[in-house]
Formats: structure tokens, sequence, C-alpha cells
């Protein structure tokens, strides 16, 4: 595959429902991890970070007030 077609393909990965960009997220990082000799983490914390990834390229953030609200409960 060329770079031309892998951008294509990822920018309609945009428009897949969060779920299936998650999985093609998690799939992702697993291959980079076998690449880089690392060991990837467990199923529940790898579709954890796939899940996250895929919030911030949509703009899902916290608000302010969330993360006051976070801050204080552990006393930070």
């Amino acid at each position: 595959m060329t770079k031309d077609e892998i951008k294509t393909v990822l920018e309609r990965v945009q428009a897949w429902p969060r779920k299936r960009q998650a999985e093609l997220a998690r799939i992702a990082l697993q291959i980079e991890a076998q690449d880089a000799g690392v060991e990837p983490e467990d199923e529940a914390t790898i579709a954890a970070v796939a899940e996250g990834l895929a919030q911030a390229k949509q703009g899902k953030f916290a608000s302010e007030k969330r993360i006051k609200a976070t801050w204080k409960k552990f006393g930070l």
C-alpha cells in the first residue's frame, strides 16, 4: 500500500462508528508494540487506550469542571 492509499483509508476511518475506530486503533497499537519488541498491555487496557485516542481525535475532552472535580477527589 502506498502512503496515499493509507491516508485515504484513514480518512474514511473517521466516518466509522466509534467502536470500530477503537478496534482499529487497538490493532494498530498491537502491531506497533510487536515491531518495537514491547509486550502489549492486556486487552482491556489496549481497548481503553484505543477508545481514548478515538475520543481525542473527535475532540472529546473532559470539561474543566470535571477535571477540577477529579483533582479534588484525589486531594490534588
